[in-house]
Parts: structure tokens; sequence; C-alpha cells
């Protein structure tokens, strides 16, 4: 499953909207975005999302899905509070289903390498004990952070993770 969009598309969207593509495309691998299908659509099947996006922002997206199984942007924006009003009376998303509902974007966030986006608070000494180890070992601190919430959900300790993870740096340096 892949994302495309028209390159004179995309750019008249960031100029319009705000949006770029790439920015609407993560909220295609959120799991817990809404997905209704646009019925005014003639000709093609069109679906309208509804997430935030990486950045952070509220994000409506309209895509098609094609026949060769790519998702085709087609629109993305950011509701104002005034459009956010409007667009609640116009685009009903009370009988949206959840992506993990919608076979194409499930398949899209397999293909996608099975993680998923999410936004969490950690303590300051925390992210920066994580950032500078990932310095020195020349890793991601958020792929060591993964690696950490794995070795929990499997109940070792954070030490012990931490201990494994930079004897793993050293030894591979």
């Amino acid at each position: 499953m892949n994302v495309g969009f028209d390159q004179k598309k995309a750019a008249s969207n960031v100029m319009k909207h705000g949006v770029s593509f790439e920015e609407a495309a993560t909220c295609l691998l959120d799991p817990l975005a809404s997905v209704r299908e646009d019925p005014d659509a003639r000709g093609e099947q069109r679906l309208f999302l509804l997430r935030m996006c990486y950045e952070g922002r509220l994000l409506t997206v309209c895509y098609a899905l094609c026949a060769d199984e790519t998702i085709r942007l087609i629109s993305a924006r950011k509701a104002t509070k005034k459009e956010e009003k409007i667009m609640r009376k116009e685009y009903d998303f009370s009988r949206a289903k959840r992506a993990v509902d919608v076979p194409h974007l499930v398949k899209l966030q397999a293909d996608s390498g099975g993680k998923t986006r999410i936004t969490m608070r950690v303590d300051s000494g925390v992210l920066a004990a994580f950032k500078a180890c990932a310095e020195l070992s020349g890793g991601s601190y958020q792929t060591m952070m993964n690696e950490a919430l794995k070795q929990f959900a499997l109940e070792l300790t954070l030490a012990d993770v931490v201990r494994e993870t930079i004897r793993g740096e050293l030894h591979s340096t």
C-alpha cells in the first residue's frame, strides 16, 4: 500500500491551507483516526479522515482509494474554530469508523513497520538520560526508549535494559 499525490496539488495545498501532504500522510498511520466516506464523491471512492497529525494539529484529510491500492491525497487542512463548528455540521463523523476497522489503512499501517506514533510526557531528567546515552552510542534516543519499554513489557528492570543497551552499543563500536 502506497501513498501518492500530485506535486502541483501538494504545493497548492500548502499555499492554500498551510498543510503539507507529508504531514497529512502521518494521520493515515494512526489507528485511532476517524474515517468516513464522502457521500458527494462521484466517479471514485473518496474518504475523509479526521485525526491529530504528528505536529499536534487536528487535520481533516481527504483522499481517494485507487484501484492499484494507492492512497491518493487530495487535500488536507486544519480547521479554525469557526470552520470546525461548520465542519461538524457539514461532515458528520458520528458514524465514522476507526482506522483499525478500515482494511486499506490497516494494511498501510502494517507496511509502515508496525509502529504507532504517540505523544507522551516524560520527566526532563529521563529524556536527558536517554539523549545522553544515544549521543554516546550514536543511536537514536527514541529507539532506546522504545527498546526500554519493550523490555519493561517483558518484565525486565529499566536498569537491566539500560545496562544491556549500553553493553550492546559498546561492543558494536
